[in-house]
């Protein structure tokens, strides 16, 4: 906050400040805390996650990131105890799970913007 003040050569923090210190604060942790999350999986594990993005903020179904990511059920229900072992998904409801990082689904949605759209096509 008190850097973007000093950007604009005054001593006062106004909201413009609070909201570029959280906005600074935000891709910061993306790339501190998430990308190498992802990035230290396997291409699979990559590959369920990336499916799980077109449902973001929603949580997604199994069945659903299987059909998107071309796997059997059974494959994406190996991905999906990775993942919760791994702590990067939770289960939030029979079938349904959703990142356990936080901000994790707003990565997934900047790195897959044009991979995926809510139609699977």
């Amino acid at each position: 906050m008190w850097q973007s003040a000093q950007r604009r050569r005054s001593h006062a923090v106004e909201a413009r400040d609070v909201e570029q210190a959280a906005a600074d604060a935000a891709m910061v942790f993306l790339a501190a805390v998430c990308a190498p999350a992802y990035l230290g999986l396997t291409g699979a594990q990559q590959a369920f996650l990336r499916a799980m993005a077109p449902d973001w903020p929603a949580p997604s179904a199994v069945a659903e990131i299987a059909r998107r990511s071309g796997k059997s059920t059974a494959r994406a229900a190996a991905y999906r105890k990775s993942l919760i072992d791994a702590n990067v998904i939770v289960a939030v409801g029979r079938g349904l799970v959703s990142y356990a990082i936080p901000h994790f689904g707003e990565y997934m949605e900047q790195i897959t913007s044009t991979e995926y759209s809510p139609t699977g096509h």
